[in-house]
């Protein structure tokens, strides 16, 4: 559940998260946290709030999401987890790492449907393959001997070569190489490799940290090795409705619109894979018609799109998170379908960290209670303080 009124919302634990947003490390979204013994705290923020039958009668307090938990609503597993914390990264970069990447478990089920092919097992893959000429046997079509060679853009710490490494262990035998990947925040004043997102991926990923190749509208592409596939999930600050939306029209100078600079790429190397990630406002009415002339560009270099909004809910990660994808294949006779929606069997407590393991910084202090009652008692802006429905009924 969150609560609505809260800088940031707020769940009840046993619920599903509302999306985690880069700007969540000015305020992390918060979580009622219970506990069944006496606690003066609690009792005093207890009596804050009018709280609904199923909460009447519990102890609790208030706390913030810690950037651990974040990253695991990201579906990034603990060990990966530890190496970005032990980078030395501050706790608001990270909030705005994980705000800003992709969901792993998403991604790992998209390119599992690409690049691995399954037997009609009821579960996962009901539609058709992408491949025909593949057997049944679960044989990757990329292996170590001849491997996926990717390239991504507004890398981040690489939620997609996280995936790709989940797929590895899934199925020994696939295998990728990551090319060249580009992070670069041109609102940063440290040099690049002093960068979180830089820091991090470096820190996930240390084989390739000569590998990014900074600014992607700087890119020499020609310089660049060839590779199979293309990932970009450029800026969405232009066409997020947590943004201004002033868009991603070509020439128009916002970060959005350096989607545009993706075309150099994709003239130069003709990557037989292309795969957008980004907001689900990009698909909005206000600018659809946008993504529309993107898909026509990507036609006319004789791709195939296949475009789906994706909700991570549905692919076993406690987040109410939608994002669009396009997966665009060379060739007119391409053939793709997204993962089938899955049952979510984890909620939001399942990724809390035990009390013991959260500091006290976390907590809301008196001082935003106050806040937050002054809230509820103002009805002048129509905004309350109260638990709703976070993403899916509680269990």
């Amino acid at each position: 559940m969150r609560l609505n009124g809260a800088p940031g919302g707020a769940m009840v634990r046993q619920d599903v998260s509302p999306a985690l947003r880069a700007t969540d490390y000015k305020c992390p979204k918060y979580v009622w946290y219970y506990k069944d013994n006496k606690d003066k705290d609690m009792d005093k923020q207890q009596k804050q709030f009018n709280l609904p039958p199923e909460l009447e009668g519990k102890k609790f307090r208030i706390r913030k999401l810690t950037p651990r938990e974040c990253f695991r609503l990201m579906g990034v597993e603990d060990e990966d987890i530890d190496k970005i914390q032990a980078a030395g990264i501050s706790n608001s970069s990270q909030y705005k790492l994980a705000g800003n990447s992709i969901v792993v478990d998403v991604l790992f089920h998209i390119f599992r449907k690409m690049f691995i092919e399954r037997k009609p097992d009821g579960e996962y893959f009901k539609h058709l393959s992408l491949f025909e000429d593949i057997n049944s046997d679960d044989e990757p079509m990329y292996t170590k001997g001849n491997p996926l060679r990717v390239v991504t853009l507004c890398s981040g710490y690489d939620s997609q070569c996280l995936a790709f490494e989940r797929l590895k262990r899934e199925y020994p035998s696939f295998d990728y190489e990551l090319i060249a990947w580009s992070e670069f925040d041109p609102e940063s004043k440290r040099p690049l490799n002093q960068q979180p997102a830089v820091i991090a991926h470096n820190a996930l990923f240390p084989q390739w940290a000569d590998r990014n190749l900074g600014d992607m509208t700087k890119i020499d592409w020609e310089k660049v090795p060839d590779f199979d596939m293309l990932f970009y999930s450029t800026p969405c600050q232009s066409i997020s409705a947590a943004g201004l939306q002033h868009g991603f029209t070509e020439g128009s100078g916002t970060r959005s619109s350096i989607i545009w600079n993706v075309r150099d790429a994709l003239k130069t190397k003709h990557p037989r894979y292309a795969c957008l990630e980004n907001v689900k406002a990009m698909v909005s009415k206000k600018f659809l018609p946008m993504f529309n002339l993107w898909q026509s560009e990507l036609v006319n270099q004789g791709y195939t799109n296949f475009p789906q909004v994706l909700n991570a809910k549905d692919y076993g990660v406690p987040q109410n998170r939608e994002r669009i994808f396009l997966v665009s294949i060379l060739g007119e006779d391409a053939r793709f379908s997204f993962p089938a929606k899955m049952p979510l069997e984890i909620r939001l407590k399942d990724v809390l960290q035990p009390p013991e393991e959260v500091d006290e910084k976390y907590y809301l202090s008196d001082k935003m209670l106050e806040y937050f009652k002054r809230v509820n008692e103002d009805t002048s802006h129509g905004h309350d303080f109260k638990p709703s429905d976070g993403g899916v009924p509680s269990r």
